[in-house]
């Protein structure tokens, strides 16, 4: 293939097709020879696009430049597949169908489930751009034949209809196995829902995009073509207040509070206070932990970079009435997914009694 046309950023280019369908999607080697090269130019640095002609249902593609900074009027949209479930009446009938391009574009696709209201008619999927039609199977007398398993393969079956939508069971459905072995009814057009993204095939990854409007700065944590927007120096706070402190038993942990994280690597850090009366202690312990009512090992068996133990001795024999505070310092946490984070307190006293409160901060780092 040869190189026709140099396409500038804003621009459209439409294919016509002679005699068959053709898409233009985009491919990351321009060395595999791809009919359409842009450029755009970022200081020292120049980001080619490549785009190949192929078998299809598109027919038009719109250039963008790629880019390491961009900007917006509002935070940045992370990259979603839409979907829809097809769930209708009785058990082990339920398909959910999944865009296969992140973003919004996937809001377009639909599914349709026809009744022919013919007998012993064949089952079939057509597809008119981001339609997807599924002409149900019936029997001898009319009835609808056709089950969800059935549907999937159809549907797999179809270059048109596999090229928009990956196809899978519903597992929420009603039954046991999940088999897809009911029978399917008849259903109105429906679209898919949820796709998102800003700046798709666009932001390279480690890309920063600025929210003019609030003043705030994102990274793409994911890839060009599914991005994953984390706020550069995110910081989180909860806090549980002395009116609503949380009852310690000794010798026993119990979560005070707990705060969800997102992805990424943060330094946490917190402070336990505790509201005594007439306690006589020997221990106050307060940790970071990722499990709940649990405390957390020594550093290197926690989960966390760092230790995220706190142990503070008290004075043998004094009953105090009043309050203490125990402080964790900073502590480096990377997680994969999001991840639930307990502050504990595990006190060890003899007589009294003794309530905790207090605050978890995080800060990304990255």
């Amino acid at each position: 293939m040869r190189k026709i046309y140099t396409l500038a950023a804003g621009r459209v280019l439409t294919v016509t097709a002679d005699g068959a369908n053709c898409f233009v999607r985009q491919v990351e080697d321009e060395t595999v020879g791809g009919v359409v090269l842009t450029s755009a130019e970022f200081g020292p640095y120049r980001l080619d696009r490549t785009f190949w002609i192929d078998n299809g249902t598109g027919t038009s593609v719109e250039a963008q430049d790629e880019s390491l900074v961009l900007s917006g009027a509002a935070a940045p949209a992370s990259a979603a597949r839409a979907s829809l479930n097809v769930n209708p009446a009785g058990n082990e009938n339920g398909l959910t169908f999944t865009a296969k391009a992140y973003g919004a574009a996937g809001n377009q696709i639909s599914v349709t489930y026809v009744d022919p209201s013919a007998n012993d008619a064949a089952l079939s999927v057509s597809v008119s751009r981001f339609d997807i039609r599924v002409s149900l199977a019936t029997g001898v007398a009319g009835a609808i034949t056709s089950t969800a398993a059935l549907v999937k393969t159809a549907v797999e079956a179809s270059t048109a209809a596999a090229a928009l939508v990956t196809v899978a069971i519903y597992a929420a459905d009603g039954g046991a196995v999940d088999d897809g072995s009911g029978v399917v009814t008849a259903m109105a057009k429906a679209h898919l829902s949820g796709g998102t993204g800003t700046a798709i095939g666009t932001a390279l990854p480690g890309a920063l995009f600025i929210d003019t409007t609030n003043d705030v700065t994102y990274r793409n944590a994911g890839t060009r073509l599914a991005p994953v927007w984390r706020e550069v120096g995110e910081f989180l706070t909860t806090y549980v207040p002395f009116a609503s402190a949380v009852s310690i038993t000794t010798n026993t942990a119990k979560d005070v509070l707990t705060l969800d994280l997102t992805a990424g690597e943060w330094d946490l850090s917190a402070v336990v206070e505790r509201n005594l009366t007439g306690v006589t202690a020997t221990r106050y312990a307060a940790s970071i932990s990722l499990t709940a009512d649990t405390v957390a090992p020594a550093g290197g068996g926690s989960g966390l970079g760092t230790t995220g133990t706190v142990t503070q001795f008290a004075t043998f024999g004094t009953t105090v009435t009043g309050s203490f505070a125990t402080v964790i310092p900073p502590t480096r946490l990377v997680i994969a997914a999001a991840t639930t984070i307990h502050l504990v307190v595990i006190d060890l006293f003899s007589a009294g009694t003794l309530t905790a409160f207090g605050t978890i901060r995080a800060r990304r780092i990255k």
